[in-house]
């Protein structure tokens, strides 16, 4: 199944896997693998439902909290997403989506403190979220400090040379 899913023959994928699922409808790792198929089809319900399953299951694994949150998100359940955002980051406090997620959701809420403070520390662990530079560089441009955003555009170009949406928003 995870080859399938790998070569992104999600289709074949989900079929196989539900061939399986029918005798372990238990099996955390596998609702975990059924809501990311789902989430790559684009059936965010689905994805959520699989995903639920497996956090059930496993309530301590960080991925499947990640993901949860994330499935939540793209259909802007903000609250709820944010509630299993936090639980993933309660396991893995340094983990540089989750505090990008974390940020941005911080940022919807209006909380500019805490979103600015999430930026920083996803971009600490991971100089590649050009998009951790952008928000924050935007940020830091609506509250009128442009020499903070300067900085923040001149070190995401500088860590990700190649990267058009930092240059072109800079």
């Amino acid at each position: 199944i995870y080859e399938l899913y790998k070569n992104k023959k999600f289709e074949d994928a989900l079929n196989k896997a539900f061939t399986i699922y029918s005798n372990d409808e238990s099996n955390a790792e596998l609702n975990h693998l059924i809501g990311l198929i789902q989430l790559n089809l684009g059936n965010l319900d689905n994805s959520i439902t699989y995903f639920k399953k497996a956090v059930e299951s496993e309530p301590n694994k960080m991925s499947f909290n990640y993901n949860l949150a994330l499935s939540l998100k793209k259909l802007k359940k903000f609250d709820e997403s944010f509630l299993y955002f936090k639980k993933a980051l309660n396991l893995d406090v340094n983990h540089p989506n989750v505090n990008f997620n974390v940020a941005h959701l911080y940022e919807i809420k209006g909380d500019i403190d805490l979103s600015i403070s999430h930026y920083q520390k996803s971009l600490r662990k991971d100089k590649s979220l050009y998009e951790s530079y952008i928000n924050l560089a935007l940020i830091f441009e609506s509250i009128g400090k442009t020499e903070n955003a300067r900085k923040i555009y001149e070190e995401g170009i500088f860590n990700n040379p190649d990267n058009f949406s930092l240059r072109n928003n800079f």
